[in-house]
């Protein structure tokens, strides 16, 4: 599972680098590359696909959320930069609920205010979502 995951984000890698390396070298195709660099690109894709794992347990337990999205006009939201902050129900039900939610909340508009770049981004959006 996660070799394919691999596999997919090195050609993605690819795609977006004209399929250069680092150093300007053409890539190699998966199945050439060392072993060594395709274990890395696995534990790369593990350590992904494991957070997007937690964050989907988090999410399905959330109560509530602020999503934070950016983009550059008229380019589609830049995925790597959306990012939620997530209350979940026993966070909600626990006596700390008013400052885990001010916590969150504040984490969630500090991290929108570190994408202002004009030069990269311009426009930022924070939601609060209620589930």
């Amino acid at each position: 599972m996660n070799e394919e995951l691999a596999k997919k984000a090195y050609i993605a890698y690819g795609r977006t680098t004209d399929f250069r390396n680092y150093q300007g070298l053409p890539m190699p195709e998966w199945e050439n590359l060392p072993q060594s660099i395709q274990e890395a690109w696995v534990n790369a894709a593990s350590a992904i696909s494991d957070q997007a794992h937690l964050n989907l347990h988090k999410l399905a337990v959330a109560r509530c959320c602020w999503e934070v999205v950016a983009g550059a006009i008229p380019a589609l939201p830049q995925r790597e930069l959306t990012r939620r902050f997530i209350l979940t129900q026993s966070e909600w039900e626990s006596e700390e609920s008013p400052k885990i939610f001010a916590s969150r909340m504040t984490e969630a508009y500090d991290y929108a205010r570190s994408l202002n770049s004009p030069q990269h981004l311009n426009w930022v959006n924070v939601s609060w979502i209620w589930y």
